[in-house]
């Protein structure tokens, strides 16, 4: 296959914004699409390679899996290798634990299924997980043992069969993608069925562009395309954001850009001259290194300084630091493996499985041991730090309450809900509903565990907000079931987080995974343009059923990983329940003025939460910075009863904690 330089000046434009992104440099928002164009790329280079050995009639699948292993095991390898010991040294048990568990599955390429059932690629907690970014091999890798089978099977077929059963899977794949958006968003980011169309349309760039060393058409139309294609992929890169409904059909901008990058450049066209720079290609050959190194870096360095927060010349000098490591890893890693000469064959098999069952048996070890929590918790913590850790482990999050009658939790309106709520309606009369997002889920148990009512039904979920929805939220599902029959349901309390609803002067509010958020000296204001969103979906709500606005709860806003926590003992941040105190004065006032159609409760009318809140007798009251711990829960379920009137007048007494 003929070298073009311009396709690791891609790969260079792929990786860059990948590393900003993850940086948090605002501009590149969207950065993430990078992977998306490796993804075309991948799928260009391999099906593009299988082609030519075909028409040669040397395609050998052996060799096949032999050349993908010399190309992504060993940098892949050395990267794990390394994070064992900073993971050590750094992690607690629990992100131990799932350190381990991420270890077989990038060692068993299950990487993007691991992080499908733990982790959301966009959460502020992805940005600690050392090895979160190899969901996208694990996404290559399981495309690369099906797809040269199927190639080898149309290999018999017609050229242009094979090229319409191509463009079949390509728009099957991009149809499941973008269904799943909706219903599960995270199983869309990250698995192959959802990404295969990526990758396939890198395929059909093969296909048409074959091993032409000039692509087809005139001039005019080969350069726009190429313009076309680059203008694409950096209008994806500065405009999407965390909240870009993604992948589904959204990202065809970034890789149709790269598939018409691919199809329509070459040395002659200005696209093509751009990408083959001196600098862009120097890039490209070092990026699977850099994209490998950048992200554990990152994520041990965030975890070394908390509380702290790094800032931008912290990150740029690590980006730079991650770029040189890439440069050597290219060198005496990556190049070597590739020659047949210096590591034959056997060498690439024996490395293969020695490594596999190196990381998979480390993986199964810290897994088994809960972290080495043991170890940890005997060997390397003092008497008095024992003890604090012994409260921080039992500062839990309790399983959403079932009763297995009619107080049970749901995500959404789905069939269960509307059968299970039917059944009940049946049984007692209309419901309570808890809506919101996972502070909300937090309120549910709270309610249920106070035995609130006999059929209240918590309908919430993590990251769910008027102001700022994705589309599987339950708000427009909730109005529409509401307007069909406004008599089952008795009344909607909503409740979501505060933090969502402030910002600080600079017109942002930016979630620390550490510490407090409110540094010194920061003040934090309630947010109009928010809370105008949210009153305006609770005047339609409160128009078809009695709607309350639980005030938000104040949050901790202090963090568990803290070494200060073992020495100054366990408070509250006492900036941000000032800042609390004044958004739920605000909200209040507003009600007020708006005579809306719903009522607003302070959170402070249940409980009266002060800095001596967060540690309670030998309760944790929340388990992060912002979520209530089990026994936080039970505490302020205990002083609900009085408020019962208020919330729903007429409702009748509330029983003890259960």
């Amino acid at each position: 296959m003929k070298y073009r330089p311009e396709i690791d000046g891609l790969r260079a434009l792929a990786v860059v914004p990948v590393i900003l992104f993850h940086a948090r440099f605002e501009p590149f928002s969207g950065g993430f699409v990078g992977v998306d164009v490796f993804l075309v790329i991948s799928g260009y280079l391999i099906t593009s390679l299988i082609l030519i050995e075909q028409q040669a009639g040397r395609f050998s699948l052996l060799a096949f899996y032999e050349r993908r292993a010399r190309r992504i095991l060993p940098a892949l390898f050395l990267v794990m290798l390394a994070c064992i010991p900073f993971a050590w040294l750094l992690l607690l048990p629990k992100e131990m634990s799932g350190f381990a568990g991420s270890l077989i599955a990038a060692s068993a390429s299950m990487s993007n299924i691991y992080f499908w059932r733990t982790t959301g690629y966009f959460g502020i907690p992805a940005e600690t997980q050392p090895l979160l970014h190899t969901w996208s091999l694990g996404v290559e890798e399981q495309y690369y043992l099906i797809f040269p089978l199927c190639m080898m099977i149309a290999g018999r077929l017609d050229r242009r069969i094979s090229g319409y059963l191509l463009a079949v899977g390509f728009l099957g794949s991009l149809a499941l993608s973008e269904a799943l958006l909706a219903s599960d968003p995270d199983a869309a980011f990250y698995l192959l069925p959802t990404r295969a169309w990526e990758l396939l349309l890198g395929a059909l760039a093969a296909c048409a562009r074959g091993d032409d060393a000039t692509p087809k058409g005139g001039k005019a139309l080969k350069e726009a395309a190429g313009l076309t294609g680059l203008f694409m992929i950096l209008v994806a890169v500065l405009s999407f954001s965390r909240d870009t409904p993604f992948p589904g059909v959204v990202a065809l901008v970034p890789t149709l850009g790269a598939f018409l990058v691919i199809v329509c450049s070459s040395a002659d066209t200005v696209a093509g001259r751009i990408l083959s720079s001196a600098p862009l290609v120097r890039i490209g050959l070092i990026s699977y290194s850099a994209y490998l190194l950048h992200y554990p870096i990152f994520a041990f360095a965030r975890i070394a300084a908390a509380p702290k927060e790094l800032g931008p010349i912290s990150f740029s000098v690590l980006a730079i630091v991650s770029m040189g490591l890439a440069w050597v890893s290219w060198h005496c890693v990556e190049r070597p493996f590739r020659e047949r000469g210096r590591i034959s064959t056997q060498g690439i098999v024996h490395f293969t499985l020695a490594g596999g069952i190196l990381f998979a048996s480390l993986g199964v070890a810290g897994t088994v041991t809960d972290g080495f929590e043991s170890i940890f918790r005997n060997h390397r913590l003092s008497e008095s730090d024992r003890l604090a850790y012994e409260l921080i482990q039992n500062s839990r999050f309790s399983k959403m309450y079932d009763d297995g009658d009619c107080v049970f939790w749901t995500e959404a309106t789905d069939d269960r809900f509307h059968g299970r709520f039917r059944d009940c309606e049946r049984k007692y009369g209309p419901a309570v509903v808890i809506l919101g997002d996972s502070h909300a889920m937090n309120v549910f148990n709270i309610f249920a565990k106070a035995g609130f009512h006999r059929f209240t039904v918590g309908l919430s979920q993590g990251g769910c907000r008027p102001h700022d929805a994705p589309p599987y939220c339950p708000y427009e599902s909730l109005l529409a079931f509401a307007a069909e029959d406004p008599g089952r349901i008795r009344a909607v309390i909503f409740n979501q987080t505060g933090s969502a609803l402030m910002r600080n002067a600079a017109g942002t509010l930016r979630f620390a995974f550490f510490g407090a958020v409110a540094g010194a000296g920061r003040q934090f204001e309630p947010d109009w343009p928010k809370i105008e969103a949210v009153e305006s979906y609770l005047r339609k709500l409160g128009r078809i059923v009695p709607t309350v606005w639980l005030g938000p709860f104040p949050e901790a806003r202090v963090s568990y990983r803290d070494p200060r926590i073992f020495r100054t003992g366990f408070h509250m941040d006492e900036q941000w329940l000032r800042s609390f105190d004044r958004l739920e004065i605000a909200l209040a006032g507003e009600h007020m003025a708006a005579s809306a159609p719903y009522r607003f409760v302070p959170f402070s009318a249940v409980i009266k939460m002060d800095r001596d809140f967060l540690k309670v007798g030998r309760c944790l009251t929340f388990r992060d910075q912002d979520h209530l711990s089990n026994c936080g829960e039970e505490i302020i379920a205990r002083h609900l009863g009085p408020l019962r009137n208020e919330l729903l007048p007429g409702l009748g007494t509330v029983s003890q904690v259960h």
